[in-house]
């Protein structure tokens, strides 16, 4: 991979019909529409335009048919993306930045079914094997189904968290060879509820009270779990993060698609959440040496160029010095947590000068900054 590449991943794990098909149908659909393109500044491309013509058919299906999308069963096969800037540079000879996202989709069957057969086994061991490039996956808690045991949510949520922990078990022979832990694996596992629309009163901090209320033994217990699988385990969190999504408001057999929440924060959160949570864990030394090597200052290097100068504070940094600890905890954050119009400001030199990764970054973290604002993703407050 070169300099200029950046590629995260991102894994989703939800049951059978929690809403993973709508959702990254939506979010594809929406970010090709032209009016979001153009107020973007970038496009979000498949990598496999037949794979994308089919996402972009369910994205039409529903708002112009109000046909939701039939589930994908047993669909497993990553989606590759990348982000293209909306027009070139005049200067032909500038290179332009490689922005990718890969999006794995664990197939909720797999969470309610015994294997069937050893090429099933197989499959799901490959499938998981995958997704654990991801440095971020959600676990999805739908909404339908809150509702469906309402005044009983302990039941459903313990059901939940005990069938995906259960699910891991199951795989953990096939996935750790010789009880050899592995560095690279999600290490931060966010708590989402989709179909959000259907629960409107109900934002990130509550969904976190919810959870914890009513699943707190059981969400101890899959991180007990996680925590067999990766080297470091100090280094994870799981069910510290909590987001609310929905995808669209779903209402008397219409579909709004402009009615949506947290679906714009998804692609910011798989890429910039990492960068800063990395960076908390490396200054503390709880990350595997080779591990932090590889998160931080190979593929954070060009994120964290970029915010700083974005900021104006330098222009270049050494390598060496961007190897060190403390230099690179301080390089995303000041971004983050600069004012909006700061923030905004730097987005429209970005796209003046047809810089088009500084653009991506600063959209990124006005759509993350913008979701915290709105209650719509709450942070782990251990790693701020």
């Amino acid at each position: 991979m070169s300099k200029q590449q950046i590629h995260q991943h991102i894994a989703v794990f939800g049951q059978a019909g929690s809403g993973k098909t709508v959702l990254l149908s939506s979010l594809f659909g929406r970010l090709n529409e032209p009016s979001t393109i153009q107020k973007n500044g970038y496009r979000f491309l498949a990598e496999d335009s037949a794979r994308g013509n089919k996402l972009l058919q369910k994205y039409l299906g529903m708002k112009k048919q109000a046909q939701a999308p039939m589930q994908d069963k047993f669909v497993s096969s990553p989606f590759d993306f990348k982000f293209d800037p909306e027009s070139q540079p005049l200067d032909a000879k500038r290179k332009t930045s490689h922005i990718g996202i890969t999006w794995h989709d664990y197939p909720g069957e797999w969470f309610e079914s015994e294997v069937n057969s050893e090429s099933e086994r197989n499959n799901r061991a490959h499938t998981f094997r995958q997704l654990i490039q991801s440095d971020v996956a959600l676990v999805l808690v739908d909404a339908q189904k809150l509702l469906d045991h309402q005044g009983d949510e302990e039941r459903y949520l313990k059901s939940l968290f005990g069938t995906f922990r259960n699910t891991l078990l199951g795989i953990k022979s096939d996935i750790i060879a010789d009880n050899e832990r592995l560095e690279q694996f999600p290490r931060i596992w966010v708590i989402a509820l989709s179909k959000a629309d259907l629960m409107p009163e109900l934002d990130a901090h509550r969904l976190h009270e919810l959870v914890v209320l009513h699943a707190a033994d059981e969400l101890n217990a899959l991180r007990k779990v996680l925590a067999d699988f990766v080297n470091g385990d100090e280094a994870l969190s799981v069910g510290e993060d909590y987001i609310v999504i929905s995808s669209a408001e779903f209402k008397n057999g219409t579909i709004d698609l402009e009615k949506h929440k947290g679906v714009d924060a998804l692609l910011p959160l798989s890429t910039i959440l990492p960068i800063q949570r990395y960076q908390r864990w490396n200054v503390l030394r709880l990350l595997p040496a080779g591990l932090a090597d590889e998160k931080i200052v190979k593929r954070g290097l060009g994120i964290a160029q970029t915010a700083l100068a974005m900021l104006g504070k330098v222009n270049k940094m050494p390598f060496n010095f961007l190897a060190k600890a403390q230099g690179i905890a301080g390089l995303v954050d000041p971004l983050m947590s600069a004012a909006i119009p700061v923030i905004a400001e730097a987005r429209k030199n970005a796209v003046e000068k047809h810089a088009f990764k500084e653009l991506l970054l600063t959209d990124f973290v006005m759509k993350l900054r913008e979701s915290i604002d709105n209650d719509i993703l709450e942070r782990s407050p251990r790693w701020k």
